[in-house]
């Protein structure tokens, strides 16, 4: 394995169209990485590792055109090159396929060619635009900074392993397919499983709403009759408390949900994988994800296991799935962001739900009541739009090299992220309090910090990160609508691409920002906006308000430090 280079003198190039054929030459076969870029002192500088820079390269001028590929051998460097050059000459849509790529038998001559020991290893390419880390990390604290300058100077690895990781967000295919009870479809679901919202958290560092969670949980399971028989029970040591992550699920706010309970399942048909959550349980009464408890949580939370779950269980399946991807991608052109405003997704949903529901003959009784349910309860999607995104971004986990984001969640004690090329590892900060509005008569002295799995959609390009096209959500979180608009210009700084199914339309349909970089956030100190409910502090207690807050920088900073190529 080599890295070879071209340097083509007075051949100057426009560095879109640069960016834009290295992308397209990442996804030829048998090239590893591929870059072309002006021999400008500043890219240079910030383009090549010290490592690499030869007398031939460090000779080039500002007009010069530098070519490098990584392959295998000199022969197959050869035919790349000439086909970088073919590609840089030809009209912008003229492309050469794999396949004619490897019939090429006539190549230039490999004069100039400059091949230069590997210091990388393989990495899987995709086509895409491709981002260079040019200003080093300014930051007092030496220990990032020597940790910054070792990363970013094999920021060709980086840049590569993150298009590999966006790809596979971008071409997820999430599809509900099922319902079931927790234990019998989640893999490795324990009868004394809890599981939460965010970052692992003991009983006794749990905040309050979500202590409240797992005291209703245990009431609705039969295992306590009474709160403080559950909040004894939970103490014991008894019981597992286990995040939503770790068995590949979401929920919204506490996130609590127990054996017994049923979920969604979906599945991403892209990659193979499934991702689970249980029914958002808003609407009628206090919500059980916010840390009610009560009677009238009781009787929803048995709602949804008695007469919800089979009726909506038999539909999906008789439906052979429901495209969730399509129902995102057109509730945002509808005003809705899939987080905190899902009044048009949760309406698409109820349109495949019901044609099932009236082909299976369910009865009046049943139907009339799922049809409040969804009526009733503008957030119905949001367990969908979570779980969606779950099984999305776990699709990109464990790639070697990536500084993308898989994760963002909160527990309300802590805040944490996880990152594709440090999977199942958590880097965490003390929860936020949230910026946010509150209903009449509560306040901020009311309020617990920030909570819940639902910044999986902002991690997956929805949510704050797609605000400008749910302008009227400002109305429920606060701030304006230029500043909606801003976030979601602003995430962009933040990102590796810009997905194909998710556009904004105030925007001319450019797609909303993909794939949070670890390195960027670092880089323009941006840190990703979350738009969130807020909890009241105490258990049983429920939603108060809503507002917008940020992931601390400290947890990306910690990610820094455990990063290693």
């Amino acid at each position: 394995m080599g890295i070879f280079v071209k340097i083509k003198q007075r051949f100057y190039q426009d560095s879109l169209k640069l960016m834009r054929i290295s992308g397209e030459m990442q996804a030829v076969a048998d090239v590893m990485q591929a870059f072309a870029f002006m021999g400008t002192d500043i890219n240079k500088k910030t383009r090549i590792p010290a490592e690499i820079l030869t007398a031939e390269i460090n000779a080039a001028g500002a007009n010069d055109l530098i070519l490098m590929v990584e392959c295998d051998n000199k022969e197959t460097a050869d035919k790349a090159l000439f086909e970088f050059e073919a590609r840089l000459s030809a009209p912008a849509a003229s492309k050469t396929t794999k396949t004619q790529f490897a019939a090429v038998a006539a190549v230039t001559p490999s004069d100039g060619i400059i091949p230069i020991p590997s210091l990388f290893t393989p990495v899987h390419k995709v086509s895409g635009g491709l981002d260079t880390f040019n200003k080093p990390l300014s930051h007092s604290n030496p220990e990032l900074q020597k940790k910054w300058n070792e990363i970013t100077a094999k920021r060709y690895i980086i840049e590569a392993a993150n298009q590999k990781a966006v790809r596979k967000v971008i071409d997820a295919q999430p599809v509900w397919v099922d319902v079931g009870l927790a234990i019998d479809v989640i893999p490795g679901f324990k009868p004394n499983t809890i599981v939460h919202a965010g970052p692992p958290v003991t009983w006794e560092n749990m905040c309050g709403p979500m202590k409240g969670s797992v005291i209703g949980a245990l009431i609705y399971e039969g295992k306590a009759a009474t709160p403080e028989e559950a909040e004894r029970l939970a103490a014991s040591g008894e019981f597992e408390f286990v995040p939503c992550h770790h068995l590949g699920a979401v929920g919204p706010m506490t996130g609590v949900f127990t054996a017994n309970m049923p979920v969604i399942v979906i599945e991403n048909k892209e990659n193979g994988n499934r991702a689970y959550s249980i029914f958002n349980t808003e609407g009628k009464g206090k919500p059980f994800s916010f840390g009610a408890y009560g009677q009238d949580t009781q009787e929803r939370l048995q709602f949804i296991k008695n007469v919800m779950a089979p009726a909506l269980g038999d539909a999906v399946r008789s439906a052979g799935g429901i495209d969730l991807k399509a129902i995102i991608a057109q509730a945002l052109h509808m005003g809705d962001d899939c987080h905190n405003r899902l009044i048009a997704s949760t309406g698409q949903l109820w349109k495949q739900v019901a044609i099932q529901l009236a082909k299976n003959n369910v009865p009046y009784d049943i139907f009339a009541g799922l049809a409040a349910t969804f009526s009733l309860n503008n957030w119905f999607f949001l367990n969908f739009s979570m779980a969606a995104c779950k099984a999305s971004l776990d699709a990109a986990r464990g790639i070697p090299g990536s500084t993308m984001l898989t994760a963002m969640a909160r527990n309300g004690t802590e805040v944490g992220i996880q990152i594709s090329g440090l999977d199942g590892q958590w880097f965490t900060a003390p929860a936020p309090m949230v910026n946010g509005r509150y209903f009449p008569g509560r306040s901020a002295e009311d309020a617990n910090p920030d909570l819940g799995d639902s910044a999986i959609t902002e991690t997956a390009g929805i949510g704050a990160f797609a605000m400008a096209n749910a302008l009227g959500m400002t109305q429920l979180v606060g701030g304006t609508v230029d500043e909606a608009i801003e976030i979601s210009k602003k995430m962009h700084r933040i990102t590796v691409a810009k997905s194909e199914a998710f556009t904004v339309p105030l925007f001319n349909f450019e797609g909303t920002p993909t794939g949070i970089d670890m390195l960027k956030v670092l880089e323009t100190g941006i840190t990703p906006y979350i738009n969130t409910g807020i909890a009241h502090k105490n258990p049983g207690e429920g939603i108060i308000g809503a507002g917008i807050v940020n992931m601390p920088i400290e947890t990306f900073e910690k990610a820094l430090l455990a990063f290693s190529i």
